[in-house]
Formats: structure tokens, sequence, C-alpha cells
């Protein structure tokens, strides 16, 4: 799928969450171009809502630009998902990026859970993800990256991804990441990613010693991968480098249901869009 450059989108969206008399609702919300959300879902209690981002064009082209900006304040809490994967789409050359910027203010928390991020063969894509943490304002997510179309035997040998993650705690960075495929480093990403077109991490802050114990005590081995957990401070990481998006899913879902009410105090529920 091509696009030239005078067709290129350009989408925003800002959303401002806060609990507003025990129930997180969302405050502010503005938005531009084809980036929006459904309205909040509560399956589990009225602290908590559930957002699905949407982006009805249902792909990235190269020239997109999508700008996406939460912040969760005034004890606010959310769990945002995608209601399917992100996808980069092939390029004639004009990189297309996705901006994710979440700040979670002091006492508010977000998880961020989406759907996996599909990198086309010959895709040219930029994915930058930036958490701003104030004192104890909490995170929970993930992000699972996949090159290329391994299932249809579609490799990313002329592509080029572009992904950073970063977490800063009142302005000092924590954590960051980045991670750069292209051709001029395939002998890099032979040894990184150990030529597995699937890798993914998952990040939480709260976490602890006891914590990590219980992930790599009780959580499966991979069998189309690998994984492993570490502790950076009171943040954990997940990571997984393998041939299987599903595998990923199911080892993060596992993990979430034992992070979440440690970090967080709530069991966890699944969103109602994962069950469609």
């Amino acid at each position: 799928m091509l696009q030239s450059p005078e067709d290129s989108w350009h989408g925003r969206l800002n959303l401002r969450i806060i609990n507003k008399d025990g129930r997180s609702v969302v405050d502010k919300s503005s938005q531009s171009g084809p980036l929006t959300i459904q309205h909040p879902f509560y399956p589990e209690s009225d602290e908590v809502c559930h957002i699905y981002l949407l982006h009805p064009p249902g792909g990235v082209v190269g020239g997109d630009v999508l700008d996406l900006d939460v912040t969760l304040d005034q004890s606010g809490a959310a769990l945002l998902t995608t209601p399917g994967a992100t996808k980069f789409y092939r390029s004639a050359g004009p990189r297309a990026v996705q901006n994710q910027t979440f700040t979670v203010c002091s006492e508010s928390s977000l998880e961020w859970l989406p759907q996996e991020t599909i990198y086309f063969p010959n895709a040219n894509a930029g994915l930058h993800t930036r958490i701003n943490l104030e004192d104890s304002g909490r995170y929970l997510g993930w992000d699972i990256h996949c090159l290329g179309l391994p299932v249809n035997n579609e490799d990313f040998d002329d592509g080029q991804a572009h992904v950073g993650f970063s977490i800063y705690r009142n302005g000092k960075s924590v954590v960051l990441e980045k991670v750069i495929v292209d051709k001029a480093k395939s002998r890099y990403q032979s040894a990184f990613l150990q030529n597995n077109p699937v890798f993914a991490t998952l990040t939480a802050t709260g976490a602890d010693q006891s914590l990590l114990d219980c992930l790599r005590e009780k959580i499966a081995p991979a069998s189309r991968g690998c994984w492993a957990a570490s502790l950076i401070d009171d943040i954990v990481l997940v990571r997984y480098v393998g041939a299987s998006t599903s595998e990923v899913r199911k080892i993060f879902v596992d993990c979430w249901h034992l992070i979440r009410p440690h970090t967080l105090k709530k069991e966890a529920v699944l969103p109602r869009i994962w069950a469609t």
C-alpha cells in the first residue's frame, strides 16, 4: 500500500483523565485527523476506565504522523488498549511516525496494553513512546513488535524500523531504549534479535525482588522464543524475543495477572475487546 506525501495523514489525540467523585473520566479531549477513542468502559469498577484507541484507516503509511498525548491526573486510573494490531505499511520512501506521550501524575495510574505493532516488508517506520511519571504515578504497559509477515514467510530485509521507549520520573530518565532495524544494521539485528521477527517488552513500576522472583517461578518458558525478567530500581522489565506474537501475548497476559495485584492492588480484568 503506497501513499504520496500530499495524501498523508497527521492525526492528533490529546486526553486528560481524572478521578471525579470516585469515577475515572475523560476530563478533556481534543483530536484532529484519524485518531479517536470509543466511549470509556467500566468492566471492573468506576475507579478504572477502559479506553479503546481507534485509528479508522487501519494502518499507517509513508508520510503519516500520529501523535497521542495522554495525561492521568487527580488520582485518575485508566487502561488503554487497541482493538487490533497497529500496522505500518510499506513505503516508497517517506517515514511513517507514531509518537506516544503518557504523563502519569502523582496518585494516578496508567496501563498501556495495545495489540502488536506489525512492520510490513519495506516499511519505513518510527514508533516513539515516552512515559513521564510524577512522584507516585504508576505505569504498567507493554509493546509487541513484529518485523515483516512471518506467517506469510515475508521477512523485513529492506524495511526500516526505529523504535524508542523511555521512562522519566520527575524529569529524570530511568529507562532509555532504542532499537534501529535496517539494512545497514543487519549484522547487529542478527546478534540482537537472533534472526527472530518478534521482540517485545513489558514494563511495570512499583516492583520489587519478590515480584521478580514470582515471575521467574510461575511464568512458563517460551516454546517459540525466549523471555527474561530483570529489575531496575522499582521497575520490572520482561523481555521476549521469538517467532510468535500470540505466544508473547499469552506470556505478557500471564505476567500482567501477577503484576497488577502487586503494583496496582487490583486483580486483572481483561478488556472486553480482547474477546472479540
